[in-house]
């Protein structure tokens, strides 16, 4: 696999998603901030502007400065399927074993995943390219199962509901990828003969971390350290 493809595709992404999260949706980033004191909502906004503005110099000094909103995101939309399109059906992006560029796809792929409600970004990851969100999801529920998430971050706005006026819901991000291994195959099988709980999906596959492969000690603390 072309390693340079990756790291270029996350290279820009990465300032995409931070225009999206410091520039075009600053006020919803505003609100989702938790600073405590009596001028809490004054330090908020002097922390987004000082950080949009951070945001806006480095993409100039990188060259997508000067495109305008709608190419800014034509940018992110594309390394985003460029991404999708690598990791296929995979269970990680070199297959089903986790690595260090597992750590650094996820650092990214998780602010479009969770911390950008009703954006582009959300959209088109737990819409379209739902193999990313099902990605992202197995490597948060290997690393961090005490990470609570709340079911409204499984539904996203689309302009196709307004009529319903409800969300749309994202498929079971649960679901394994089909390069499991036999060995993990069988472990589920075995969790499902023992007790058959709500970490069950329909087909019957335990959804617990014991049934993803125990990986190096390096690439976890790698992946843990992207998202710090």
């Amino acid at each position: 696999m072309n390693h340079d493809l990756i790291y270029s595709s996350i290279s820009c992404h990465k300032r995409t998603i931070a225009y999206c999260q410091w520039v075009d949706n600053v006020q919803e980033t505003q609100r989702m901030l938790d600073l405590p004191g009596p001028f809490s909502d004054l330090l908020k906004w002097i922390l987004c502007q000082l950080t949009g503005g951070i945001v806006k110099r480095e993409m100039y000094c990188h060259g997508i400065g000067c495109f305008t909103k709608e190419e800014v995101y034509s940018l992110m939309e594309k390394d985003m399927r460029t991404l999708a399109t690598l990791l296929g059906d995979k269970k990680y992006i070199m297959g089903p074993k986790l690595s260090s560029v597992d750590a650094t796809v996820f650092g990214h792929l998780a602010q479009a995943m969770w911390t950008l409600p009703g954006t582009r970004p959300e959209q088109l990851i737990k819409g379209e390219l739902i193999n990313l969100a099902m990605y992202c999801e197995r490597i948060r529920r290997k690393f961090w199962p005490e990470w609570f998430v709340d079911l409204e971050d499984f539904c996203y706005d689309s302009d196709n509901d307004t009529s319903s006026g409800t969300p749309s819901c994202m498929l079971d991000l649960g679901l394994f990828s089909r390069t499991d291994t036999l060995e993990e195959s069988d472990l589920s099988l075995l969790s499902h003969s023992n007790t058959h709980s709500q970490d069950s999906d329909h087909s019957g596959r335990s959804l617990s971390d014991s049934d993803i492969e125990a990986d190096g000690s390096d690439v976890e603390q790698q992946v843990k350290g992207q998202v710090k």
